[in-house]
């Protein structure tokens, strides 16, 4: 019994994410990260807890970390900028699905762009110093604070 009580709390969660994104065409998206488990039922769980505003503020950052990687690896010719492309492009993605409900917290879309520049300044800050030719040691720690943040953000929304 408690096992068909957790599947339709999943549905019903499921559900109330797909309403979330349907208006957005990101529905596909959605349904996908959530079937897989991959990605838990944010706007649901946001709904219940106050946290879409959180929540926000992590993708939005996400986003612009990963903007600032992919820059800069698109102007290196870098094969890798690929996968970052589709980062920051699926955490936009995440931003537009959750905004409706952080807005109804209080945060504004101004926010979002906010926390985006954020994040995208951060990751140029780090990336600035990660090559710096004057100081190993420092250079070695940006490398690692930029790593452990894009590993933050990638396992918001990919296993492992």
């Amino acid at each position: 019994m408690a096992h068909l009580r957790a599947f339709a709390a999943n549905l019903v969660d499921t559900r109330r994410t797909l309403a979330v994104c349907r208006p957005f065409g990101l529905w596909a998206l959605c349904l996908s990260f959530t079937m897989l488990g991959i990605l838990p039922t944010f706007a649901a769980d946001a709904s219940r807890h106050g946290h879409a505003a959180e929540q926000m503020q992590a993708f939005a950052t996400c986003a612009g970390r990963f903007s600032a990687v992919a820059a800069r690896q698109v102007a290196q010719h870098n094969p890798d900028s690929d996968r970052a492309v589709r980062l920051e492009h699926d955490f936009d993605a995440l931003v537009e699905a959750i905004l409706p409900l952080a807005l109804e917290e209080g945060a504004t879309s101004r926010s979002a762009r906010h926390w985006r520049i954020a994040g995208w300044t951060e990751m140029a800050h780090l990336m600035r110093l990660r090559h710096s030719k004057k100081d190993r040691s420092r250079a070695d720690r940006a490398g690692r604070a930029m790593e452990r943040r894009l590993a933050t953000c990638t396992r918001m929304i990919l296993p492992g």
